[in-house]
C-alpha cells in the first residue's frame, strides 16, 4: 500500500513539475524564442552555405556533347584586333594583309558571310596598355609580335585576351578542376532577371569551363589564322587551306568535388554548434534554480530528486525531438544527404541531443553561478567537438582511439556525421545493410556510443550531484556507491540512546540546569522532535574548523510553537538545515516523530510531513501565488480532488486572495514572505519550520500571519527563528536562545524575563519646573536599587529591579499623591513597562562576550545605551531639548561628571551642540548624561564632521573611471571573453587569410607548345582517313609529345586510358587537305591552344621538309597572357570574407559585452543610487563611454598591429590604416550608444548575456552577407548600394563588417587596375566609404537622443523630459500644482497643523527652511489589471467595478527639521516607498511639490541631490568592489576634497566598526555589514537630509542596536532624516516624530509618547498560573477560572486575549486603571496571599499597538 501511495505521489509530482516547467518556459517568452530560433537560424546559415556550394557529385559523361567548328563563333561577329609590331611596321602590316587574304579564302570556300578583321596598330606595348585602360572594352584581342620579321624570319607572337569580356584560363595555373565543363546548371540559372545562357554548337559557354574561353574569345581562330598564314608563306602553297578542325570535349569520369571536403569538415562541426546552442539556456535555468536555492527548497518540501531531473529531461527531450525533426528535414531537403536512410540520421541527431541534455546535467554541479555556467557550457561543447579532428592523426582503421573519443558525445557525433557524409559522397549512404561497415568506426558503433553517452552522462551527473559539495544539501562520500547500504536500504541506523528515555527535562545536561524552564506535566508524552547531543563541524581547506553546532540537547513538543533565537551565525540555520535533511550532523542526531535525520530514507518520510519557509523566498518569478500553491500541494502529496479547496483556504489565510493570479515577480517583499509561509503551511504538515518568516512584512500583516500560525498550532510542531523579539514573545510558547552552537537557555517569555530581565521601566512625564534630584530621591527611598536611566525631553525614566515588585505599590501611591496634590516635584503623569524579550536577548549576548561582567552591570549598560539613544534623537527645536542641552553643558562646564564627580573637560572635545564625545575611553558624556556604550569604544556618530563639499567634474570622472576599471579587471573571465577571445579569433583569421592569399595571382606570358605540360603531354590518335599518318605522329613526337596512343574512335573508350592532353580523330590527311576532330581535355586548362600549336607545327614540318633536314626549322611560337582585370573579379574571396566577418565580430562584440554592464548596473540599482547622490546622467554615461572607447581603442590598436604584423596586403599601407582608424574612431561612439540603447530591452543581466550577442550577430552578419552577395555577383549593384546606405544609417552592427570589406575592396580594385600604381587617401574616397562615415556621424546624435529618452522612460520619467536642457528655465509655475481634493478625510489635528505649517513656510520668505518639505504630494497609477492576470482573466467577474486609478500617495504634506529623525510608518503598500521614490525623483508625482534645503527637486535636480543621502531598501552595491572603495567613490562624487577622502573613509569605517571588513569585496560581506555600508554611503558628503528605507532589515538585534545608536549619534545639528521601517521598536528608538500612513494617506503625526497617550490601547497584563504538582489536570481549569474572575473584578473592562496551559494574557483599557499603585498592590496580594498567581507582568501599550489600531481600522473600513 505504501509503495502504491509513493508511486502515486511520484507521478503526481512529475506531472506538477512538467506543468511548472512548461509554464516557466511559456512565460519567459524572450528566452524560449531565442532557444528555439537560434538553432534554426544557425541551421539556416547551413542552408545558405549549401545553396552557395554546388553539387559535388558529378556523373560520368560518356556521350559526345556535339562538336564546334573552329571558326564557327569567330565568323559570327566583327573583330577588332590590336597589334604591336616588334620593329618595323611594314613587314607586320604585310603579314597581316596575308592573314586577311587567308580569312577571305576560308569564308569564300564556305560561302559564308563574314566581316573583315579590323587591325589597330600601336607602336609600343605601353601605348596599347594606355589605350586598354582608357577604354577596356574597345580591345577584345591583341597580338604582340615577338619576332621582328614574321614573313621571312621565324613567327613568334603573344595573344592577349580581355578578361572583362572573356576570362581565359590563368597563365599561372596549368590545371583546372575535374568538376568544370560538366554543363551543370549554375545557381543563377533559374533566377528571374538573369538571362539563361544559350549553348552554341555544342560548346559550353559558362564561366565554369575556362578552356572554352579560348574558343569564345577568338583566341583559337586568331592563332589558326596566324599559324597557317606563316605555313602558306613558308611552304609557298598559296591555295593551302586551314584544316577543317572540329572541337569536342573529352568524356569525363564521375567525380566528387573536393570543395565538399571543406563542407565535410564544416557540416559536422556546424551541426554540433547548432544543436548544442540550447545547453546555454539549460545551464542558466538549472544552475539559476540552484543559485536561488529553489532546487534545495523543493527538495526540502519533499520533491524527489529524480523528479526534478526527469521533468527537465522530458521537457528538453520534447524540445530536441522537434529540433531533430527540423534539422533532419533541412539536411535532406538541402541534399546534404542524398543516399542515406532518414531514420539513421534522425536517430544519430536525436541521441546526440539527448546526450547534450545529460552533458548539461553533468556540468551543473561544477557551477554555482548561472552566468558562468551559460558562457562556459557552450564553450565546452564547441571545444570538445574539435576532438573529432583526431581522425586526421589516427590512421589505424579499427582504431580504439575513435571509440574512446566517442565517449565525448560532441566529438563522437561529429565523427558519425563525418562518416555518414563520406559514405553519402561515395554514393552508398548509410543504410540498415551497411551500418556496421568499416573502415574506421562503423556508423552503428557511433549510434551505440551515443546511447552509451546518454546513460553514462546521466550516471555521472547523478554521482557528481551527490558528491560535489555545494553550499546546500547533504553531500555523500565519493565512495557512496560501494556502500552496501546504498543498494539495500532496509538496514536501520543505530539509535543513539536517550538517557532515561523520555523528555527534555530528563535529558542529561538539561536536568537541574537553572536556565531551563521545566515543562508542564500536560506536555509529557507529546515529544515530537528530540535533538540528542547534536554536533556539526565545518572543515574547509587550510582554515580552522568551525563548530556551528556544539552539543545541542533539546526536546520540542507537539502543539507548541518553539522559537530558536540567536544572533547571525549562532547556528540557527545550520540546526534547521539538519532537521530538514539539507545538512548531515557530524555526530549526535535528531529524532522527528521517531525518524532519524541521519537516514536518507527516513528523511523522505519526514519531508512528506514537513512544511518549510526558508530564509530566502523560493519562488518562481513567472508563476502566480495560486500556481505556486497548486504546485507545492501536489509535491506534498495532497490528493488532486482536494487541491483546489486547500489552495483557496491557504490564499485566504495568508491574505493573498486578491493577488492570487499576479506573477510572483510583481509581488512586494512582504507579499512574497506571505506566499512562502503559505507554501510552508499548505497541506497541513505535522511539522512547520519557519526561518525568519516575517522579515520585511509590515506589523499588521505580521499579526495576521501570527494568527494563521496560532490557528494551525494544534497537534502540530511549529519551529521558527526570528530577529523580531516581540514575534517570539507573542508567538512562541518556548524560546531557546542559541549562542555559539549551544542552547544558552530555554523557557517561556515570562520565565526568561524574570530570570534574565532587567525589571520594569518607570517613565515620568515632568512639568517645566520639575525637580529632578528630589524625584530621584523619592524613587530611591521606596525602591533602593532603582537606577536613573535617562532624561529625554520632559520624560525621566528609571529602572526598577525585578525583585522589588513588592515595593512598587508604595512607590506608585507616593507618585500618584504627588500628581493629585500638584506638589512641588513637578510630575504630570507616569507609566510603567516591563523588560522586552529583546533586552533579555541582548543581555544573554553580552553575557557571552563579557563573562566577567555581573548581570546587574550588564542590565545597567543596556539601559544606559537606550538612554544614549533617546537623548540623541531629540529635536533641537523643542524647548525642553534646549533646556536639557543648557543644563547639561552648564553641568559639565562646572566641572562635574554625571555622577557629580569633579572632572576636567577639554573644550576641544566639545561638539557644536555642547555634546562631549570623549574618545578612547568607554564613557560618552552627552548633555549631562552618562552612557556606557555596548562596545569598548564609544559609539560615535558618522557624518558629523564639518567638511566642505565642492563637487567637481574632474574628480567625479576619475572616481568613476577607477570604479569601472576595478570592476572590469576583477572580472577576469569577462575581460577574457570580451577582449582576448575575439582578438584570438581575429589573429587566427588573419593568419589563415595570409596563408590563403600568398599564392601569387599576377599573370605572366605562358608559351603554349608540346612541352607546356611536360611529361603529361600525351595524345591519343584514331585514324579514320585511310591514309598513312605515321609521319604526322613522328612530327608530333618531335614537337614534344611524350607519348602517343591509338584508340578505336569510340568516345567513351578514352576513359579507359591514362589521362591524355587531347585526342585526334583524323578524318582526312592528304595533299594539303586535312580534317580533324580534336577532343581536348579541359582539366589541362590550356589544352586547346597547345593542341592547335602542335597541329600547326606538325603540318608546318610536313610541308617544309628541307628546312627540317637542314636543321634550320624554327617552330611557330605562341604565347598567351590575359590583360589585367580592370574591374572587381566576380565571386567571393572566401579568405578575405572570413577575415572580414571575424574582424567585424571583434568590433561588434566589444561594445555588446560592455553594454551588458549597463544592464547589470540597472539590475543592482547602482545607477539610480549614483543619480540620487548627485551624479548627472551625462556624467554617468560619459565615464562609461571613456572607458569603453579606451577598451575599443586598445582592441583596434591591437587589430591594426596584427594586420601590420601579418602583412595583410589590403590593410598594411598607411592610407588604409588611416582610413580604418578614422572610421573606427566614429564607429566607437555610435556603436556604444546603440548597444546601450538596445540594452534597455533587458532587465536581467543573464538574459542580456545570452540574447544580446545573438542579436548583434543577426543584425551584423545577415545584412552584410546580403550586401556582399549582391555586390560581388554584379547583380543589382545599385540595389547593393541602396541597401548599404540604409544599413549604414540604421544599423551600427552592420558597420564594422562593411568598414573592413570596403577598405579591402579598394585594395582589390587597385590590384587589378594597372593605372593604379599606389593607393593614396583619395583612393579611399569611394561613395560606399563616404556613406559609412556619414551614417556614423548621423548615428551619434540620433542614438544619443534615443538613449536619453529610453533612460528617462526606464527611470519613470516622461519622454519629453529628455529635452529639458533645451528649455532655458523651468519655472516653478510649470510644476503640477497641489490638489486639495482629498485633504482631511481621515486626518487628525496634528496632520492638519503640519499641512498648514508647510503652506505657511512655502508662502513666506523664511531663510530657515526645514530640510525637507513635501507639499500636497499626490501620486496615482493607472490601475492596469495586474500583469499576471492576463493568465487568468476569467478569474475576474464581469460585474466587478474596476477602479480606474490607484492612489499610492494621497495629498501628503510634511516638514522635516534639521536634527530630526522622522519615521514614516505604514503597512506594505501604504505608499512609503512611493514617497521615497518621488523625493529621489525616481518617479514623477501626479501633483504636489518637494523641496530639499529650500530648492524644488524638479527644477534643479542635480544640485538638490547634492543635499540628499539615500539608503535604499535593497543594498545597491557592486559585488566586486570593496567596502572602502565604495565609500571613497561616493565621497569623491559628493565633492569631498581629495585630501580629506582618506580621513573620512577611515572615520566612517571605524565609526561603523567594520574595520575587519574594510578591504573585503562586498560579495564576501554579511548582510549586516552591507546595511552598514549602505548607511555610510548615504551619510557621506554632508547631506542635509538622509532617506533611510528600512535600514536594519535582516540584522540580528545586536547589530541592529549598534546601527541604531550610530544613526542616533549621527543626526544632530543641521541634518534631518526620513526613516521607513516595519519595526515599531526601531521607530520608537530612533524617531523624534512619527507619522502613520494608511492607503497613502497620513493619518496621525507626533512623538511616540504623544501617539501612545492619544491612541494607546491601555495596558497588557500577563499572568502565569501556579499549578500544584498533586493537582490533576482537571483542576487547572478551575484555577484559570479563579484567576479570570479575579482580573475581571480588578479591571472591569479587561478582556482575555490568549490562553495557553498556564499562561494568561489580558488586555486592560486605559480607563480601567485609575491607579497603578492600586493595581500592583492587588496583584502582589494575589501572588502572596491567594497563591494562584506564580508570576505577573503589567506594562503599557507599545507603539506597535498604536500602529495596529490604524491598520485594523483601515481593514474594517476597507471591507
Amino acid at each position: 500500500m505504501g509503495d502504491q501511495r509513493t508511486s502515486g505521489i511520484y507521478w503526481a509530482q512529475l506531472k506538477a513539475m512538467l506543468k511548472r516547467n512548461l509554464l516557466l518556459k511559456k512565460r519567459d517568452k524572450r528566452r524560449t524564442m531565442a532557444e528555439v530560433l537560434l538553432p534554426i537560424y544557425t541551421l539556416g546559415v547551413l542552408f545558405l552555405i549549401k545553396v552557395a556550394v554546388p553539387n559535388p557529385n558529378f556523373p560520368e559523361l560518356n556521350q559526345p556533347g556535339g562538336a564546334a567548328e573552329l571558326f564557327g563563333k569567330f565568323r559570327n561577329g566583327s573583330h577588332t584586333v590590336a597589334v604591336v609590331p616588334n620593329s618595323t611596321e611594314v613587314q607586320v602590316i604585310d603579314f597581316l594583309k596575308t592573314v586577311d587574304v587567308l580569312w577571305e579564302n576560308i569564308n569564300e570556300n564556305q560561302n559564308a558571310k563574314f566581316t573583315p578583321i579590323a587591325w589597330v596598330v600601336y607602336p609600343t606595348i605601353e601605348d596599347l596598355l594606355t589605350a586598354y585602360w582608357m577604354e577596356p572594352n574597345a580591345i577584345p584581342l591583341a597580338v604582340i609580335f615577338k619576332s621582328s620579321d614574321p614573313i621571312n624570319g621565324p613567327l613568334s607572337y603573344e595573344i592577349r585576351t580581355n578578361p572583362n569580356l572573356f576570362e581565359t584560363p590563368s597563365t599561372v595555373q596549368l590545371y583546372g578542376s575535374p568538376a568544370s565543363c560538366r554543363d551543370y546548371k549554375s545557381i543563377w540559372q533559374n533566377v528571374p532577371g538573369v538571362p539563361t545562357p544559350v549553348l552554341p554548337q555544342g560548346l559550353e559557354v559558362e564561366d565554369n569551363c575556362p578552356v572554352n574561353q579560348y574558343y569564345y574569345s577568338g583566341f583559337l581562330a586568331l592563332q589558326a589564322l596566324m599559324d597557317f598564314t606563316k605555313i602558306r608563306l613558308d611552304a609557298g602553297i598559296e591555295t593551302l587551306a586551314i584544316p577543317k578542325i572540329f572541337l569536342e570535349l573529352f568524356p569525363k569520369a564521375s567525380y566528387t568535388g573536393d570543395w565538399m571536403v571543406i563542407v565535410r569538415v564544416l557540416i559536422p562541426l556546424y551541426t554540433v554548434i547548432a544543436l548544442s546552442q540550447f545547453i546555454t539556456y539549460l545551464l542558466i535555468l538549472i544552475v539559476g534554480e540552484k543559485e536561488q536555492k529553489i532546487k534545495e527548497g523543493m527538495r526540502i518540501m519533499g520533491l524527489y530528486d529524480s523528479v526534478f531531473w526527469l521533468s527537465w529531461f522530458i521537457i528538453y527531450a520534447i524540445f530536441v525531438l522537434l529540433l531533430t525533426i527540423i534539422c533532419c528535414t533541412l539536411l535532406f531537403a538541402l541534399n546534404i544527404f542524398t543516399n542515406t536512410c532518414f531514420i539513421m540520421v534522425f536517430m544519430l541527431i536525436f541521441m546526440y541531443c539527448l546526450s547534450i541534455i545529460m552533458f548539461g546535467f553533468m556540468l551543473t554541479p561544477f557551477f554555482d553561478k548561472s552566468r558562468t555556467a551559460g558562457i562556459l557550457g557552450n564553450f565546452a561543447v564547441t571545444i570538445l567537438s574539435l576532438l573529432y579532428f583526431i581522425q586526421v592523426f589516427v590512421r589505424d582503421s579499427s582504431s580504439v582511439a575513435l571509440w574512446i573519443v566517442s565517449l565525448i558525445s560532441p566529438a563522437g557525433f561529429a565523427l558519425a556525421m563525418d562518416k555518414a557524409l563520406l559514405m553519402d559522397l561515395a554514393g552508398e549512404g548509410v543504410n540498415i545493410s551497411n551500418v556496421w561497415n568499416g573502415p574506421d568506426m562503423p556508423f552503428g558503433g557511433s549510434l551505440i556510443m551515443m546511447a552509451v553517452d546518454v546513460v553514462l552522462y546521466g550516471w555521472i551527473a547523478y554521482y557528481l550531484d551527490s558528491v560535489i559539495p555545494s553550499e546546500h544539501g547533504v553531500k555523500r562520500s565519493p565512495f557512496f556507491c560501494f556502500n552496501p547500504l546504498f543498494w539495500w536500504k532496509s538496514q536501520p541506523v543505530d539509535k543513539i540512546p536517550l538517557p532515561n528515555g523520555e523528555s527534555v527535562g530528563s535529558l542529561a545536561g538539561e536536568e537541574g540546569v537553572a536556565d531551563f524552564e521545566p515543562v508542564p506535566r500536560e506536555m509529557k508524552g507529546k515529544e515530537a522532535i528530540r535533538i540528542v547531543d547534536l554536533h556539526k563541524r565545518f572543515k574547509s581547506f587550510r582554515k580552522p574548523e568551525v563548530k556551528a553546532i556544539n552539543g545541542i540537547n533539546l526536546t520540542i513538543y507537539e502543539g507548541h510553537v518553539t522559537a530558536i533565537l540567536g544572533h547571525n551565525g549562532a547556528g540557527k540555520t545550520t540546526l534547521f538545515n539538519i532537521l530538514t535533511g539539507l545538512t548531515a550532523p557530524t555526530s549526535g542526531t535528531a529524532y522527528i516523530f521517531g525518524y532519524d535525520v541521519r537516514n536518507q530514507n527516513e528523511m523522505d518520510q519526514v519531508r512528506r510531513m514537513t512544511g518549510v519557509c526558508p530564509q530566502h523566498d523560493i519562488l518562481f518569478d513567472n508563476l502566480s501565488p495560486r500556481e505556486h500553491l497548486e504546485f507545492f500541494a501536489t509535491v506534498k502529496g495532497i490528493p488532486a480532488s482536494k487541491i483546489e479547496e486547500e489552495v483557496s483556504r491557504t490564499l485566504k489565510d495568508v491574505d493573498l486572495s486578491d493577488k492570487a493570479n499576479t506573477p510572483a515577480t510583481h509581488l512586494s517583499g512582504g507579499q512574497k514572505r506571505k506566499l512562502s509561509v503559505g507554501i510552508a503551511v499548505i497541506g497541513d504538515p505535522k511539522i512547520i519550520i519557519l526561518d525568519e518568516p516575517t522579515a520585511g512584512v509590515d506589523p499588521y500583516s505580521r499579526r495576521h500571519m501570527w494568527n494563521v500560525l496560532q490557528n494551525r498550532r494544534h497537534g502540530r510542531v511549529i519551529l521558527l527563528t526570528t530577529h523580531f523579539m516581540d514575534e517570539a514573545d507573542i508567538l512562541a510558547d518556548r524560546k531557546a536562545v542559541v549562542s555559539k552552537g549551544n542552547i544558552r537557555c530555554c523557557g517561556s517569555s515570562l520565565f526568561l524575563k524574570n530570570k534574565f530581565g532587567i525589571g520594569y521601566h518607570l517613565t515620568l512625564v515632568l512639568e517645566a519646573a520639575a525637580k529632578e534630584q528630589a524625584i530621584t530621591r523619592l524613587v530611591t527611598t521606596h525602591v533602593s536599587k532603582a537606577e536613573k536611566a535617562r532624561r529625554h525631553g520632559r520624560e525621566l525614566s528609571f529602572i526598577l529591579p525585578h525583585n522589588a515588585v513588592d515595593h512598587f505599590a508604595s512607590l506608585f501611591s507616593a507618585i500618584e499623591t504627588e500628581i493629585t496634590n500638584k506638589s512641588k516635584l513637578g510630575i504630570s503623569s507616569y507609566g510603567v513597562s516591563m523588560t522586552t524579550l529583546e533586552e533579555v536577548f541582548l543581555h544573554l549576548e553580552k553575557g557571552e562576550d563579557e563573562v566577567e561582567e555581573t548581570v546587574d552591570n550588564l542590565s545597567k549598560k543596556i539601559v544606559r545605551n537606550r538612554a544614549l539613544s533617546r537623548s540623541l534623537s531629540l529635536q533641537s527645536k523643542s524647548t525642553s531639548y534646549q533646556s536639557l542641552q543648557n543644563e547639561g553643558v552648564n553641568f559639565i562646564e562646572n566641572g562635574h561628571d554625571a555622577k557629580g564627580r569633579q572632572t576636567a573637560v577639554n573644550p576641544a572635545d566639545m561638539t557644536d551642540d555642547g555634546i562631549c564625545l570623549v574618545a578612547g575611553g568607554d564613557v560618552t558624556e552627552i548633555g549631562g548624561l552618562e552612557a556606557i556604550s555596548e562596545t569598548k569604544s564609544p559609539i560615535s556618530g558618522i557624518g558629523l564632521e564639518k567638511i566642505e563639499c565642492h563637487p567637481n567634474a574632474c574628480q567625479t570622472v576619475l572616481a568613476l573611471m577607477k570604479l569601472r576599471c576595478l570592476r572590469m579587471f576583477r572580472d577576469i573571465q569577462k575581460l577574457y571573453f570580451m577582449i582576448l577571445l575575439p582578438l584570438l579569433c581575429a589573429a587566427l583569421s588573419l593568419y589563415f587569410d595570409n596563408y590563403f592569399q600568398n599564392s601569387n595571382n599576377t599573370s605572366k606570358p605562358l608559351e603554349l607548345n608540346g612541352s607546356t605540360y611536360g611529361l603529361m603531354s600525351t595524345v591519343a590518335i584514331h585514324n579514320s582517313s585511310g591514309s598513312d599518318i605515321t609521319n604526322f605522329i613522328d612530327q608530333l613526337v618531335d614537337l614534344g609529345v611524350r607519348q602517343t596512343d591509338s584508340y578505336n574512335g569510340n568516345f567513351s573508350a578514352l576513359l579507359d586510358f591514362a589521362p591524355h592532353l587531347a585526342a585526334f580523330d583524323v578524318h582526312k590527311f592528304e595533299d594539303g587537305e586535312y580534317s580533324f576532330t580534336v577532343l581536348y581535355n579541359d582539366t589541362f586548362q590550356h589544352s586547346l591552344p597547345v593542341t592547335l600549336n602542335l597541329l600547326s607545327n606538325a603540318i608546318y614540318r610536313l610541308l617544309t621538309p628541307e628546312k627540317v633536314r637542314n636543321g634550320n626549322f624554327e617552330p611557330i611560337r605562341v604565347m598567351a597572357q590575359p590583360f589585367q582585370q580592370t574591374m572587381q573579379p566576380e565571386g567571393i574571396n572566401i579568405a578575405s570574407t572570413t577575415q572580414t566577418i571575424l574582424i567585424g565580430m571583434v568590433l561588434v562584440m566589444v561594445p555588446v559585452s560592455l553594454a551588458i554592464d549597463l544592464v547589470y548596473d540597472r539590475e543592482l540599482k547602482t545607477k539610480n543610487q549614483l543619480r540620487v547622490n548627485g551624479l548627472s546622467t551625462t556624467m554617468y554615461f560619459l565615464t562609461y563611454f571613456i572607458v569603453l572607447v579606451a577598451i575599443m581603442s586598445l582592441t583596434c590598436a591591437a587589430l591594426i598591429v596584427m594586420m601590420v604584423a601579418f602583412e595583410i596586403p589590403a590593410l598594411r599601407e598607411w592610407p588604409a590604416i588611416v582610413v580604418f582608424s578614422l572610421l573606427i574612431f566614429f564607429y566607437c561612439p555610435s556603436s556604444i550608444l546603440s548597444c546601450s540603447c538596445i540594452s534597455y530591452i533587458f532587465d536581467k543581466t543573464d538574459s542580456a548575456q545570452s540574447i544580446l550577442p545573438n542579436i548583434a550577430t543577426f543584425l551584423g552578419w545577415i545584412p552584410f552577407l546580403m550586401v556582399v552577395l549582391l555586390d560581388v555577383m554584379h547583380v543589382g549593384k545599385t540595389f547593393a548600394l541602396v541597401l548599404h546606405c540604409v544599413f549604414s544609417l540604421t544599423n551600427t552592427m552592420y558597420i564594422p563588417y562593411s568598414i573592413v570589406y570596403y577598405i579591402q575592396r579598394v585594395y582589390l580594385l587597385c590590384n587589378v587596375n594597372l593605372a593604379c600604381d599606389r593607393l593614396t587617401l583619395a583612393s579611399y574616397c569611394t561613395p560606399e566609404i563616404g556613406v559609412l562615415l556619414a551614417g556614423m556621424i548621423i548615428n551619434i546624435p540620433l542614438w544619443f537622443v534615443l538613449l536619453r529618452i529610453v533612460d528617462i522612460k526606464k527611470s519613470g520619467g516622461r519622454a519629453r523630459d529628455a529635452f529639458n536642457f533645451l528649455r532655458k528655465t523651468t519655472s516653478e509655475n510649470n510644476l503640477p500644482e497641489s490638489v486639495d481634493v482629498f485633504v482631511g478625510e481621515n486626518e487628525d489635528e496634528d496632520v492638519r497643523a503640519e499641512r498648514q505649517k508647510v503652506k505657511n513656510f512655502i508662502g513666506s520668505n523664511n531663510v530657515n527652511h526645514p530640510v525637507v518639505m513635501v507639499q500636497d504630494l499626490h501620486k496615482e497609477y493607472k490601475n492596469k489589471l495586474a500583469k499576471g492576470n492576463q493568465y487568468c482573466s476569467c478569474c475576474f467577474k464581469a460585474d466587478e467595478p474596476e477602479e480606474k486609478m490607484k492612489v499610492a500617495v494621497k495629498s501628503l504634506s510634511l516638514a522635516v527639521d534639521a536634527g530630526e529623525v522622522f519615521g514614516l510608518l505604514g503597512h506594505n503598500g501604504a505608499g512609503k516607498t512611493t514617497t521615497m521614490k518621488i523625493i529621489t525623483a525616481e518617479e514623477a508625482p501626479t501633483s504636489g511639490r518637494v523641496f530639499i534645503g529650500g530648492q524644488s527637486i524638479s527644477s534643479n535636480s542635480n544640485s538638490v541631490f547634492q543635499l540628499l543621502g539615500y539608503c535604499p531598501q535593497h543594498d545597491a552595491l557592486w559585488k566586486n568592489i570593496t567596502v572602502r572603495e565604495h565609500i571613497e567613490i561616493y565621497a569623491a562624487i559628493r565633492g569631498v576634497s581629495h585630501g580629506d577622502i582618506g580621513k573620512i573613509v577611515n572615520r566612517y569605517i571605524s565609526g561603523l566598526q567594520i574595520q575587519e571588513h574594510a578591504d573585503k569585496q562586498v560579495k564576501m560581506c554579511s548582510g549586516g555589514t552591507k546595511r552598514k555600508l549602505s548607511f555610510a554611503m548615504a551619510m557621506v558628503g554632508n547631506p542635509k537630509i538622509v532617506l533611510l528605507d528600512e535600514p536594519s532589515t535582516g540584522m540580528d538585534p545586536r547589530s541592529k542596536r549598534f546601527l541604531w545608536d550610530t544613526i542616533l549619534a549621527s543626526f544632530q545639528g543641521s541634518k534631518g532624516a526620513i526613516l521607513t521601517t516595519h519595526s515599531m521598536e526601531e521607530a520608537d528608538a530612533l524617531c523624534s516624530r512619527v507619522g502613520i500612513t494608511v492607503k497613502g494617506e497620513l493619518r496621525c503625526l507626533g512623538s511616540t509618547q504623544h501617539l501612545k497617550n492619544l491612541y494607546g490601547a491601555g495596558y497588557t497584563l500577563e499572568l502565569k498560573v501556579r499549578v500544584k504538582e498533586a493537582t490533576p489536570l482537571a483542576n487547572s481549569g478551575d484555577r484559570h477560572r479563579e484567576v479570570i474572575d479575579f482580573v475581571a473584578e480588578l479591571f472591569p473592562n479587561s478582556s482575555l486575549e490568549e490562553v495557553f496551559v498556564d499562561r494568561l494574557v489580558f488586555s486592560v483599557p486605559q480607563h480601567s486603571v485609575p491607579s497603578l499603585a492600586k493595581c500592583f498592590m492587588q496583584l502582589e496580594k494575589a501572588r502572596i496571599m491567594q497563591g494562584c498567581i506564580e508570576e505577573y507582568s503589567f506594562s503599557q501599550t507599545t507603539l506597535e499597538q498604536v500602529f495596529l489600531k490604524f491598520a485594523q481600522y483601515d481593514e474594517i473600513n476597507g471591507e
